[in-house]
């Protein structure tokens, strides 16, 4: 699974992950970034209309310690 960073938000790392041709960026880095609690805006999103069938978990993805987990991911 390819990563590329996309930007840094208040000096974290946020980044795309492609898999399978398609792009995907992790939402718990963001929620990190921006100080919002990341179990409350995943419930948002998965009980959203628009969203709800979209947030895909993906292994594989190195996050900020370095470490591979799996992360909710929305499709860019």
């Amino acid at each position: 699974m390819k990563q590329q960073l996309i930007t840094k938000i208040n000096g974290a790392d946020i980044v795309t992950v492609e898999r399978d041709g398609e792009i995907f960026v992790p939402i718990k880095p963001i929620c990190e970034a921006i100080m919002v609690n990341y179990t409350s805006q995943l419930e948002k999103l998965q009980s959203d209309d628009t969203f709800s069938g979209s947030t895909v978990p993906l292994r594989g993805i190195v996050a900020a310690d370095g470490k591979e987990r799996e992360m909710m991911c929305l499709p860019l």
